[in-house]
């Protein structure tokens, strides 16, 4: 595990620095790639950043109440954020409810806005991951391969490295493949499904005794459900693609 950067003199955390890079670049490519589906880069980088505030209250908070007991003792604990002191589904979902009310309050449509924000994520992943790698939040099973990651004194798969790698091939796919904003949504959910199905199942936590733990069984659900999406969606009438040449990000 690398849980500092050198540069330099200067040591940096790992984490917080992965992350902060990692919403900087998804913020600005969804930005940027709004303009692409005829939206200003203005409401684009307001969307991502009231539902990234909203997510993170609301991942806070859900944290404290669980762990109200030991919060209770010392109230100033609540503004101290630290590893491990975000609970992601509740914020998640306020994530995505702050987003759908923003998009409500600004009449914006929900599928070219999706599918910038999709592209977005898409690199931030790439850095998102990379920070997993490096702070071993995320840890590859044991191997004897020649590319295996090496944790103190075992070889283990660079889990990490495959998921940046796969959401840069994913980011790389959507940027440059002309696409209609649905198709975006569906084809980019899609990808994320898959890769997250494949590779974790080279983390280390899941449950060896299932063919499919938990977190696969919910990628797996996710690849079906947009994969039939996009078989429904060729189904139907091909509309245009937005022109490549009258907007780039």
């Amino acid at each position: 595990m690398h849980s500092t950067i050198q540069l330099g003199s200067v040591a940096l955390p790992a984490g917080p620095l992965t992350s902060l890079l990692a919403v900087w670049l998804a913020t600005e490519v969804a930005a940027r790639m709004g303009r692409w589906y005829g939206l200003t880069y203005d409401r684009m980088f307001g969307l991502c950043t009231s539902a990234l505030l909203v997510g993170l209250v609301v991942a806070r908070l859900a944290h404290v109440v669980a762990f109200w007991e030991v919060y209770s003792q010392s109230l100033l604990d609540v503004l101290a954020l630290r590893p491990g002191g975000l609970t992601p589904w509740p914020g998640i979902i306020g994530a995505f409810v702050a987003a759908w009310i923003y998009l409500m309050r600004f009449r914006l449509d929900p599928e070219p806005a999706g599918s910038a924000v999709l592209i977005g994520l898409a690199a931030g992943g790439v850095v998102w991951t990379i920070g997993g790698y490096l702070t071993g939040r995320v840890v590859g099973t044991e191997t004897d391969m020649i590319w295996a990651a090496m944790y103190g004194e075992q070889a283990r798969h660079p889990t990490g490295l495959y998921q940046s790698l796969g959401c840069a091939a994913i980011w790389t796919f959507l940027w440059y493949r002309t696409l209609e904003p649905r198709r975006v949504l569906l084809t980019g959910l899609f990808l994320v499904a898959l890769l997250f199905l494949l590779t974790e199942g080279f983390r280390i936590g899941r449950a060896d005794e299932l063919w499919l733990d938990a977190s696969q069984i919910g990628w797996l659900a996710l690849a079906l459900l947009t994969g039939y999406g996009m078989w429904r969606t060729n189904m139907s009438p091909h509309s245009d693609p937005p022109d490549a040449e009258s907007a780039v990000p």
